[in-house]
């Protein structure tokens, strides 16, 4: 398995086992639209056809009515990289936009 899942309550925390965007690439065409999800980034330096990779997993999972935070270490990149899904510079961050977002469905 790619991933170091910590299953919680309202979501799934997934951190790579490996270290190449080009792994992450693989790993995300795998990943299920079941839950919502935390994707923790911060050890890679995210290119082109893994951003791409990224929206299209935040795009299904929005169809699905289910979360998908991405969680980047370079704060001068969170600009850029929300036009295409959510992105926070912290895990905590990433957790509380899940519990706004499952709140805001509830409404």
């Amino acid at each position: 398995m790619p991933w170091q899942l910590k299953k919680e309550d309202k979501f799934s925390l997934y951190r790579p086992l490996f270290s190449t965007v080009l792994e992450l690439d693989n790993a995300l065409s795998n990943i299920s639209i079941d839950e919502n999800k935390v994707v923790d980034c911060t050890n890679l330096t995210l290119i082109v056809s893994t951003i791409a990779m990224l929206a299209k997993a935040y795009q299904q999972h929005q169809e699905m009515n289910y979360s998908f935070i991405v969680v980047i270490s370079a704060k001068e990149d969170i600009d850029t990289l929300e036009e295409y899904f959510i992105v926070v510079p912290t895990i905590s961050e990433a957790i509380d936009y899940i519990y706004m977002e499952e709140l805001e469905r509830n409404i």
